[in-house]
């Protein structure tokens, strides 16, 4: 981080997030979509501030990971059946986009039957 970013404010690195060089949005660093794309791909006028963190961190977050290929990143946590439907469904055109399961495992009693559970070494 350059001094200069370390002085900025919240908003001013988010600006500067938002920019160009960084993580652009349309109509915050790139040029604005017409009224046809906004419609064709459901697009918002404008995004709220808490939608342009979560974009801002979503492309960070694969800006980091870039060089990992292997690496998932979770997009998405507990989606309808719905989305896992169409991503399913269209997983051609979603390249790299894959629908994961997992589990956690949860122990009734906790501690309480730890030495039932723990294994005989």
């Amino acid at each position: 981080m350059t001094p200069e970013q370390m002085d900025m404010s919240a908003d001013d690195m988010m600006g500067f997030l938002l920019g160009n060089s960084k993580f652009a949005l349309y109509g915050t660093g790139k040029s604005a979509y017409s009224e046809e794309e906004l419609q064709e791909y459901g697009l918002p006028e404008e995004f709220t501030r808490e939608e342009i963190l979560t974009i801002v961190g979503i492309r960070y977050m694969l800006s980091v990971n870039a060089y990992k290929k292997y690496m998932p990143i979770i997009l998405a946590r507990d989606v309808s059946e719905r989305t896992v439907a169409y991503i399913s469904e269209n997983n051609q055109s979603l390249t790299g986009i894959e629908i994961g399961e997992d589990w956690d495992r949860v122990y009734t009693g906790g501690e309480a039957f730890s030495h039932i559970l723990k294994p005989n070494l």
